[in-house]
């Protein structure tokens, strides 16, 4: 169940962030090591996309023309569920920013 919430709240901000996204570089990495999966995507992002939604009487319906880039990344656990049909499950561990051109996030 909190990993189930985990996923949810992961998609939400993932759809969250794509609406006024532009998706650069995207890797996946798997660790078979340490039996980890990892998917990074770099993106820009307009930092305020609704400008009247915040300052009614502003007659600029757009964002403010500045973005935030960085990349999302995502990490899960490995774990095998049928090794001889080839069957894994990700357990998803953590969604983090990396890279951000914005102090603090």
């Amino acid at each position: 169940p909190e990993q189930a919430q985990q996923y949810d709240w992961f998609c939400d901000m993932h759809r969250a962030a794509l609406a006024i996204s532009t998706i650069g570089t995207v890797r996946q990495i798997i660790d078979t090591t340490e039996q980890r999966f990892t998917s990074e995507f770099e993106v820009k992002v307009g930092s305020i996309p609704f400008l009247t939604d915040f300052v009614p009487f502003a007659s600029y319906s757009g964002g403010l023309p500045a973005t935030i880039d960085g990349a999302i990344v995502s990490s899960a656990d490995i774990m095998s569920t049928n090794q001889q049909a080839g069957s894994y499950e990700l357990l998803m561990d953590t969604v983090e920013i990396k890279g951000s051109n914005v102090p603090l996030l």
